[in-house]
């Protein structure tokens, strides 16, 4: 770190940073995506655009520091990247690739937490990996970096510049926030979410086995429904005016409620928290987690749970805003408890 200004964390940041805290060396807050382009390459403009995304979004050049005990953030001016061109010979030999890069941490914070891998196939053809610590990033700036990346790469093979506005900067969203805490919005909505946990709530679990909280190693399970069934599903949406979000939400929050016989779940569950166009075009982790509170009473039919969903949904939204962290202080030290919700 040189003379660049420190900011404080974002409140999404925040709960990122002690995640890394708790499970540090690892790689459990690594975010990725990969662009797929089905032509033949010229890897030499693709690399030129890579490190053009680099210099015109200060957001993946992030760099965090503890200064009197508190984490912060800075970025750096850019300076050259190195993007590395790996050939592969099958599609088995990328997912190996991927795998690779994915599971490996950003063991220094001061360093860089962003990374673009090129890959080859024998036809010429390829793409690149995008790899980045959640600090810096969320799902939403992933789909914008391969997006850019691809305007990029076309723009140079036409031998056209590119440019980027300048005022799409996460620096605006550190400012907002700090404006946020002085503001009465912020007053309503501690208020909202006080009142919603009051009383403390009976939480439920998928799994009575005891974890070993300090084992971060897991997978993903697919389930991919054939045509009619998607079919069905998005037909009984649209015919009563719920969301696919709110219908797997409600799906999944059934399933707790039997097999843990309780009538209110409590679901953690992330949201794009970007607010304009503006936000939506600027790279950097904005999604918040807010607890969702989902009521299955006996007496409820299946379409008034999606009903009581759908209208919960709307009250976070208005509220989504407010930190977790602060929510979860909050009940602990009313409650007495040292748990998550």
């Amino acid at each position: 770190m040189s003379n660049e200004k420190v900011y404080n964390l974002t409140n999404p940041q925040k709960s990122i940073y002690y995640t890394e805290q708790m499970y540090r060396g690892t790689s459990i807050t690594n975010v990725s995506g990969t662009a797929h382009i089905n032509t033949k390459i010229d890897f030499d403009i693709l690399r030129k655009a890579s490190k053009a995304l680099f210099q015109n979004n200060e957001a993946l050049r992030g760099r965090f520091t503890i200064k009197n005990n508190l984490p912060l953030q800075y970025f750096e001016e850019y300076n050259d990247v190195n993007i590395d061109l790996i050939e592969v010979a099958n599609k088995k030999e990328l997912e190996n690739l991927i795998n690779k890069l994915v599971r490996t941490p950003f063991s220094e914070p001061e360093k860089e937490l962003a990374k673009i891998t090129l890959f080859k196939y024998p036809d010429g053809t390829g793409g690149c990996n995008i790899v980045h610590s959640h600090l810096i990033s969320d799902a939403w700036t992933t789909t914008l970096e391969c997006s850019e990346l691809i305007e990029y790469y076309i723009a140079f093979l036409k031998g056209e510049e590119v440019k980027k506005d300048p005022n799409l900067t996460y620096k605006n969203f550190i400012q907002e926030e700090e404006k946020y805490y002085d503001s009465e919005k912020y007053l309503r909505d501690q208020e909202y979410w006080y009142n919603k946990f009051s009383n403390m709530p009976e939480l439920a679990s998928t799994n009575t086995e005891i974890i070993d909280s300090k084992n971060c190693n897991a997978n993903r399970v697919k389930y991919i429904l054939d045509e009619s069934q998607s079919k069905r599903i998005i037909d009984y949406c649209q015919k009563n005016r719920i969301s696919l979000y709110c219908f797997f939400l409600t799906i999944y929050s059934i399933y707790l409620s039997r097999i843990n016989d309780i009538e209110q779940i409590i679901l953690g569950t992330p949201l794009l928290n970007r607010k304009g166009i503006a936000e939506k075009k600027t790279f950097g982790m904005y999604v918040n987690t807010v607890p969702v509170c989902i009521n299955i009473k006996d007496e409820f039919k299946v379409l008034d749970v999606f009903n009581e969903t759908s209208k919960e949904i709307l009250a976070v939204l208005r509220h989504q805003k407010f930190s977790y962290l602060e929510l979860l202080d909050y009940i602990r030290n009313k409650f007495n408890v040292n748990r998550g919700l």
